[in-house]
């Protein structure tokens, strides 16, 4: 995730059909560490795992992803990307111009566009997203490799 970000940055693409599937990419390529460390759990048990054990497994990768990625993006955008929010306030000022929009309308869409792209507002918001894709590929996950073990009577 953090890769594809870079990628996008140091390339200028951010405005591209890439640049802007980019966060998506990242969240499906979370998956792939996600699905070795269950496998390597699975693993240590002797080729059976409950769906507890996947669930802790894969939300634990997914905690410390998320926090990575969440740090990552505060400092991208603290000292990195200062391009995105001015080219997103301009592209929807001319918009809401060209759709006679009142200058109340356009001011108010200014402000709700800086306040969203305030370092802050992202590192949480890719915090969140990180955590509810880890949830749902801890479910499809446990779908594939959950394997009790044998019942002992």
């Amino acid at each position: 995730m953090i890769f594809c970000k870079l990628g996008v940055y140091f390339t200028h693409s951010q405005f591209t059909t890439f640049g802007i599937y980019s966060g998506l990419i990242g969240l499906l390529l979370i998956s792939i560490p996600l699905v070795m460390a269950i496998r390597n759990r699975k693993e240590e048990l002797n080729g059976y795992i409950t769906l507890k054990e996947v669930m802790k497994t894969a939300l634990g990768i997914s905690v410390v992803t998320a926090l990575i990625v969440s740090i990552f993006t505060y400092l991208y955008f603290m000292f990195l990307d200062h391009e995105t929010a001015p080219q997103i306030i301009s592209q929807t000022v001319e918009f809401m111009h060209t759709a006679n929009k009142p200058q109340s309308e356009i001011d108010l869409a200014i402000v709700s566009i800086q306040e969203f792209y305030t370092p802050l507002k992202q590192a949480t918001g890719v915090l969140t997203g990180v955590l509810i894709a880890g949830l749902i590929l801890s479910f499809i996950s446990s779908a594939f490799l959950v394997k009790n073990p044998p019942a002992t009577n």
